[in-house]
């Protein structure tokens, strides 16, 4: 499905399309269902907070940031933060090449990222990966060329499969000569 298509069909055909999300780019494990507001996580703090596919992508950044606001705020959160807890959050959004950028220079060059929350790291996880996820007919490989790092990840069925995840720390720069020769991403 591709974002047009995305929005034409309705909450239930969504729904029912679903498919196991597995993201190993924090170092840790995130399993839930695509669309999930709080998916069980390998490592306790982390939490995913997605937006409505149904919406602008405007929208969907605005509403991201609502939802990581709402979630700092509730008691629970604010009493792990009290006691300096370290976590991270994955928001599924789609920011501007640009804002990407500096979103990544600041949250990779200080940590925590903001002292005053004690946020650790931000993933934004870009929208088309969530298509491959939520579509549950992908087979083959998702690779997300990040500012940092190349990862790369075997789906089948709609599902990611764990145990071929790679992440190749180099820029995005560098990646046309490793994917020629894939015998590398073994020795990586």
């Amino acid at each position: 499905l591709n974002p047009s298509e995305m929005e034409a069909n309705d909450d239930d055909d969504y729904d029912e399309r679903t498919a196991l999300v597995v993201d190993s780019a924090q170092g840790c494990w995130l399993c839930g269902l695509a669309g999930e507001d709080s998916p069980d996580a390998g490592q306790e703090f982390h939490r995913i907070l997605p937006g409505n596919h149904q919406k602008s992508r405007a929208e969907l950044r605005e509403r991201n940031w609502r939802l990581l606001d709402d979630y700092l705020d509730l008691p629970s959160t604010r009493s792990k933060l009290n006691s300096f807890a370290v976590f991270s959050v994955s928001i599924f959004d789609e920011p501007d090449g640009e804002l990407m950028q500096d979103i990544a220079a600041g949250i990779w060059q200080s940590a925590p990222a903001s002292p005053r929350r004690a946020i650790t790291c931000i993933n934004f996880q870009l929208h088309e990966v969530l298509v491959l996820y939520a579509s549950g007919r992908t087979t083959g490989l998702i690779i997300n060329l990040g500012l940092h790092a190349l990862t790369i990840l075997g789906v089948y069925e709609g599902h990611v499969l764990g145990e071929t995840a790679r992440r190749v720390p180099m820029m995005a720069a560098s990646e046309a000569v490793y994917l020629r020769d894939c015998s590398c991403w073994e020795q990586e």
